[in-house]
């Protein structure tokens, strides 16, 4: 484990609105309300040394953790938690892929250490795009934090993850579904502008595959994949997204067939 800077503080900030591009608090839950939490254990986990000292001197500054461990390896962190360690919330790096994404986090809530914890990517900003942010729900992450990262974004990610990890797996699997949901009619051009806020585009979108093909997303892509280990999903998600697509164009074509 790397060593780091000490623990500092800082006051929080409040929320303000966000565009499109940012999965955050305030585009998804708008509702969403500034509130002081107990201080809780971090982990950040990544190949990049820089990123490591960068991410934890911001994590310092906000105040909100007791302490900010960081690690190199998915491997070392499992390690951790089956020996007895704990925390609240894990930071990950994008350089590992998904089945590694998936496969460390279905492990870690095995754990007593980490069943409830919150999973963050840290990701940057270019890839911050609806299909990225699918395939990293599928994986089990619960929000995600781009770069370049400050006190304020990282107060704003944390407060996120806690709304997303208390609605449950079925809430993130439908979130997760709608954003595929919207990359694909969006491409079909047969649906108006996005909305500002991304979760009235998901359950636009999810309403729109209802009324084109007459299933419910809940019934016919969330339950199933929430039948399967994460790891499971991560690996038939290509397949899924195949399936929904050829689905989609084929209903369309009956739809808007001439009379």
């Amino acid at each position: 484990m790397l060593a780091g800077p000490s623990l500092k503080s800082c006051k929080f900030f409040s929320v303000k609105t966000h565009t499109i591009k940012e999965f955050s608090a305030q585009a998804v839950f708008p509702k969403w309300r500034k509130r002081r939490v107990r201080m809780q254990k971090a982990v950040v986990i990544s190949r990049n040394r820089s990123l490591l000292r960068d991410f934890k001197r911001i994590a310092d500054a906000s105040g909100m953790y007791s302490s900010v461990d960081m690690y190199d390896n998915l491997d070392s962190v499992g390690s951790a938690l089956v020996s007895g360690g704990k925390y609240d919330v894990v930071f990950i790096d994008e350089t590992f892929d998904n089945i590694a994404f998936a496969s460390f986090i279905e492990n870690a809530k095995r754990t007593q250490g980490a069943k409830l914890a919150r999973f963050v990517l840290l990701c940057d900003d270019k890839h911050r795009d609806r299909e990225i942010i699918a395939n990293g729900m599928m994986a089990g992450f619960h929000a995600f934090l781009s770069k370049p990262f400050n006190v304020k974004t990282l107060e704003e990610i944390a407060a996120l993850a806690d709304k997303v990890h208390g609605k449950g797996t079925k809430h993130r699997l439908r979130a997760a579904t709608g954003l595929l949901l919207s990359e694909i009619i969006h491409d079909t051009g047969e649906q108006a502008p996005r909305p500002l806020n991304l979760w009235k585009e998901v359950e636009s979108s999810c309403d729109w595959y209802k009324k084109v093909t007459g299933e419910s997303v809940t019934l016919t892509v969330v339950d199933p994949l929430h039948q399967v280990p994460a790891v499971e999903r991560v690996k038939h998600y290509k397949g899924v997204s195949e399936r929904v697509r050829n689905l989609i164009k084929e209903r369309l074509k009956t739809l808007f067939l001439p009379s």
